[in-house]
């Protein structure tokens, strides 16, 4: 241990009763490099400063935050790792081994950890890359959509102006509006299909990232002995909720979006997904059983309730999502199903 770190080590312990700020071990055992690359793989980056010029007593604070566990867990780590390789080096300069052999452990050290962190980013990119992919989908329904509906612009159009052409006479409706119209549904179908585009684009650029990353995963496996390397799967091996539900999305449940906008619709999936994933008592979500009935509520925002059924496996049928002031039509309609 470098002899600036332990005296200033003393001088903190001194100063709080025996107790040592973490951040003072992060920030001065672990090089600035180090610190810099982990604050750049978590997007994270002090206010005033660029990442390749940020001094380690600014990033310690981001990268100890408790509202970032993952980012606070790998720093540990790294630094226990950094810790242990310097403390294996003076052991074994203490007993008399060479200097490559303390050289090695210490790049083992950092292989482990930098392979840990890899492993981390390569889920994290999966995980966004198939959300982009699901949002491609929802792009390409919706550009379908749209041309369907400029076929039957175009359609009626043509029927108007067949019509006239018969009759010698003006249409009931202005050819005019039919024109306006199609000309709006075209202008929403082209801006669809760029951003169909732009995410292509996207996601193809995360892909490449994938393959990269899982290469550089590949090398560094093999660079870890195998003990090292089944210790480290073990410990990131995903725990499930034990309480999760399956959750059933009914076609009625898609229909009832049809006079919501995009802010409700978001309110109610994700309050729905909260109620399988976090259960009935999350804060907020206000469960209830509807009286004398097998059908249950929840509130998706102040004047939006989502209504459900149990299914016999445990899972969830989401029914449909009502305002509160339609609650009573709403029940008597899926009281009749």
């Amino acid at each position: 241990m470098p002899d600036p770190l332990l005296a200033r080590i003393v001088r903190e312990a001194l100063e709080n009763a025996g107790r040592v700020d973490l951040g003072v071990l992060v920030a001065h055992a672990l090089p600035v490099a180090a610190l810099r690359a982990l604050a750049q793989r978590h997007g994270l980056s002090p206010k005033g400063f660029r990442i390749e010029r940020t001094p380690a007593v600014k990033l310690a604070p981001l990268l100890l935050d408790p509202k970032r566990p993952e980012v606070l867990e790998e720093t540990c780590r790294t630094l226990l790792a950094h810790l242990g390789a310097s403390d294996a080096a003076e052991r074994e300069a203490a007993h008399g081994e060479t200097r490559q052999d303390g050289d090695a452990a210490q790049l083992l050290a950092l292989r482990s950890g930098e392979l840990a962190a890899a492993r981390e980013e390569l889920e994290r990119l999966r995980a966004s890359a198939s959300e982009w992919r699901d949002r491609e989908a929802a792009l390409q329904k919706r550009v379908q959509e749209a041309a369907a509906v400029a076929a039957r612009a175009r359609a009626e159009l043509e029927q108007s102006r067949q019509k006239t052409a018969r009759r010698g006479e003006k249409p009931v409706s202005k050819p005019g509006d039919v024109e306006r119209r199609l000309r709006e549904v075209e202008k929403e179908r082209d801006e669809l299909l760029g951003n169909e585009g732009e995410l292509r684009r996207l996601l193809a650029l995360r892909q490449a990232s994938i393959r990269e990353l899982h290469e550089r995963v590949q090398e560094l496996t093999a660079l870890v002995p195998a003990a090292k390397l089944r210790k480290a799967e073990t410990a990131t091996e995903p725990v499930l909720a034990e309480e999760f539900r399956l959750p059933y999305f009914q076609p009625s449940f898609y229909k009832s979006f049809t006079d919501k906008d995009r802010r409700a619709i978001e309110q109610a999936v994700q309050a729905a997904l909260l109620f399988c994933t976090e259960g009935p008592s999350y804060p907020g979500l206000e469960v209830k059983q509807i009286e004398g009935q097998d059908l249950w509520s929840l509130r998706a925002s102040i004047k939006l309730r989502v209504y459900f059924r149990f299914r016999a496996d445990g899972g969830v049928d989401f029914l449909e999502v009502a305002d509160r002031e339609d609650q009573h039509t709403a029940l008597r309609r899926l009281k009749e199903k």
